[in-house]
C-alpha cells in the first residue's frame, strides 16, 4: 500500500513539473501567418474570452484548408 501511494505521489509531482515547466515554453514568441479574412493570431487574444476558441479553430482551419 505504501509503494503504491509513493508512486501515485511521485506521478503526480513529476505531472505537476511538467506543466510548469511547459508554460515558458508557449511564451516563445512564434509568429504565425496572416490569413485573408481572419488575420494573425495576436488578434484572437484580443478577442473575449468567449470567442477565442472560435477564432483559433477558425484560423487553424483557414490555415490547414488555405
Amino acid at each position: 500500500m505504501e509503494q503504491a501511494t509513493i508512486k501515485l505521489l511521485l506521478l503526480g509531482c513529476l505531472v505537476a513539473i511538467i506543466f510548469l515547466v511547459a508554460s515558458p515554453v508557449l511564451a516563445l514568441e512564434l509568429k504565425y501567418p496572416s490569413i485573408p479574412g481572419i488575420g494573425n493570431l495576436e488578434e484572437g487574444q484580443k478577442l473575449p474570452k468567449e470567442q477565442q476558441l472560435g477564432f483559433y479553430v477558425q484560423y487553424f482551419l483557414r490555415l490547414f484548408f488555405f
